[in-house]
């Protein structure tokens, strides 16, 4: 009984144990069911954020097989996890492309654990890719090599646009290079030259060797401006406060500073790195324009402030912009009390403004020109009017729209008092010699009319005493005769003249032949006159056609006036008149004789009026001094030349030029 007992208790506490042991073997169970879930959870998780992460993940164990790869893998290569899982990784992507072997990697991997490179080769789709690759070794908790892993991140858009920009940043320099006017030079962020074009030689007389590597400042800034420039440039790099552009003197190679205009820009090369460029125009050649543009516009002003006229400006719309001194003293204004109103209004007597105005509105819409003379009234400060006569120049913009106009004005007002003055003088002169003409008339007429009864009655009495003439008689009839054809010329060479002078003679142009219709009338008198005094009078036709267009009357007395001088002046030889055309086809006709001729002295007074070479009581020749005025007139008035070629005791020739016309 006691060992029955015994023996239950022992199987009672073995049943007890083994119970507990298969409660801890469950719990131990649960406990792995537990993890092995959550080492599913967290597999899981991990292999989704492989799958998200942008670069391509793969792993391999120690025979190289794929064990990983994930999608950006499967993107980036173009093959599938389960195509490659398993698969050694040199048949996928050839280590050749990394310029070693698998095994070198492994080794360099065994040395330095780690391998960073960039290759390029084709994907599945034949695509080139450009990849940057980084391999390490995998180990697992206990740090046991387990494999590889690598990271393999797509660069191929990246090393395009870097290629690109590579080349834009070439071509960029390239072109700034040769820009002939604009200096463009380069620094880095510790202001050491890294470009310097043709350009800045010319300008600054560095060349590209001297520049490159120098210090910025101490290249071309003065010592005045450097830490301005320093400050600014760190300004610009640290805190973004670009640089202003500006104009600034700038020093050259041999000290000497020049003007220039700079700007500043600020770039990042294909490699990231901060560039800073300045940008100059050299200004001198403009800074000269300037002075001399300035001197100019100066010596404009004074010629503007010391004009003799008066010079104004106005607008379209009729108000004075500017004014000289000329102008405000003509005014009574000074020049503030005048800019800026309106002309019209203020300065025209009202009685003119409308008339005034409309012109100037015209002018504006260019329906008018005004640049001629204009003469109107203004209005000065003491009431006073004042006569100006304006000369007006149009101003334009440079599209040609009017937009003023420059107005030089003179004072006329005494100039038109004089003029009046001088208007009503030679009224009064006129009147006078209108009344000496109709006096010179009215004379001549009381004169001839007794001088012509005188003749005819002398002749009637040397008809009566014909058988009872004595020679003393017969002289003293010739004498009467001789006296009152003297009488008669002068009083008909005065009488022409006066008409000459007041105009009144009635010019009738008419086509004449001269031989036919002047030389016929005259040739039979004055050859009885020459060969009475023992001369030859010759008459040279040379061409047939002696036709003119010409005033009959003043041809004859013309002519009548330089034979009858012609006979009177030559003593011995001959008279001749020569008839003839010159190569413009003008008819010549010349009165040539072998008299006493004409002083060079005397010449230039030949055909003033009341002009003798000999005067006074004791002259030896007869005449009044009309007839040569009167053959000029009457020449001028048939629009005819006349020439005159003499030589003391040797003769003249006195040439008559008619004008060549169509008849």
């Amino acid at each position: 009984m006691g060992f029955e007992n015994k023996d239950k208790l022992m199987a009672k506490s073995e049943v007890n144990s083994n119970v507990e042991l298969l409660k801890r073997r469950l719990n131990d169970l649960e406990e792995m069911i537990l993890t092995s879930k959550e080492y599913e959870q967290r597999f899981n998780f991990i292999q989704h954020v492989l799958d998200n992460v942008h670069d391509a993940i793969i792993a391999t164990d120690l025979q190289d097989k794929i064990t990983l790869w994930n999608e950006s893998a499967e993107r980036m290569y173009g093959w599938k996890a389960e195509d490659v899982i398993g698969e050694k990784l040199d048949s996928v992507i050839p280590t050749e492309i990394f310029g070693l072997s698998l095994n070198e990697l492994k080794l360099i991997l065994l040395a330095q654990g780690h391998w960073h490179g960039q290759a390029t080769h084709l994907n599945k789709n034949g695509e080139e890719k450009r990849i940057d690759l980084s391999v390490s070794i995998l180990k697992n908790k206990r740090g046991v090599d387990m494999g590889m892993v690598s990271i393999n991140r797509d660069i191929t858009e990246k090393k395009h646009a870097e290629k690109v920009l590579k080349e834009t940043e070439q071509k960029f320099r390239r072109l700034v290079e040769h820009i002939p006017s604009i200096a463009v030079s380069g620094f880095n962020k510790d202001r050491k030259v890294i470009f310097w074009n043709s350009a800045c030689e010319a300008l600054y007389g560095y060349t590209k060797d001297e520049a490159f590597g120098a210090v910025f400042e101490d290249l071309i800034f003065p010592e005045s401006m450097k830490p301005k420039i320093v400050s600014e440039i760190e300004d610009w790099i640290d805190k973004g406060i670009r640089i202003t552009p500006g104009e600034f003197g700038l020093k050259k190679k041999d000290g000497e500073i020049i003007p220039v205009h700079s700007s500043h820009v600020m770039l990042r090369s294909h490699i990231n790195e901060i560039e800073m460029y300045q940008i100059d125009i050299d200004l001198s050649e403009i800074k000269k324009a300037e002075l001399a543009l300035r001197t100019e516009r100066d010596k404009a002003q004074r010629y503007f402030e010391i004009a003799g006229a008066i010079l104004m400006v106005l607008n379209d719309k009729g108000v004075i912009t500017l004014i000289n001194q000329k102008g405000c003293k003509a005014l009574g204004y000074w020049e503030q009390e005048i800019v800026g109103k309106n002309w019209f209004d203020n300065f025209l007597p009202k009685e003119n403004i409308q008339e005034v105005k409309e012109i100037f509105n015209r002018v504006m819409k260019g329906e008018i020109t005004q640049s001629e003379r204009f003469v109107n009234y203004i209005n000065t400060r003491s009431g006073e009017k004042r006569t100006i006569a304006w000369h007006n120049t149009l101003l334009r913009d440079d599209d040609g729209k009017i937009t003023g106009i420059l107005s030089s004005g003179e004072d006329i007002t005494d100039t038109k008092k004089a003029e009046e003055a001088l208007r009503f003088a030679k009224e009064k002169a006129e009147k006078s010699d209108r009344l000496k003409s109709e006096f010179l008339a009215q004379m001549s007429h009381e004169i001839r009319t007794p001088i012509n009864s005188i003749l005819s009655f002398t002749n009637f009495i040397e008809e009566e005493l014909d058988d009872k003439m004595t020679e003393d008689l017969e002289m003293g009839f010739d004498i009467i005769k001789i006296g009152g054809k003297r009488l008669i010329r002068t009083i008909d060479l005065i009488l022409n003249m006066s008409e000459i002078q007041a105009g009144t003679y009635d010019y009738v142009p008419k086509k004449l032949d001269f031989y036919l219709d002047i030389c016929t009338n005259l040739i039979d008198e004055f050859k009885h006159q020459a060969e009475t005094k023992g001369l030859s009078f010759n008459l040279n036709k040379k061409v047939e056609d002696s036709s003119i267009k010409a005033d009959e009357y003043t041809v004859i007395q013309i002519f009548n006036n330089l034979l009858d001088n012609a006979v009177k002046y030559t003593m011995e030889g001959k008279v001749e008149l020569v008839i003839d055309r010159d190569t413009k086809g003008r008819l010549v006709v010349d009165v040539v004789d072998t008299g006493i001729g004409i002083s060079k002295n005397y010449l230039p007074k030949l055909f003033n009026m009341f002009s003798q070479e000999d005067t006074g009581y004791s002259r030896t020749f007869e005449g009044n001094g009309l007839g040569l005025a009167l053959v000029k007139n009457y020449a001028e008035l048939n629009k005819a030349e006349i020439k005159v070629k003499s030589e003391k005791n040797k003769g003249s020739v006195f040439r008559i030029i008619f004008p060549a016309s169509k008849i």
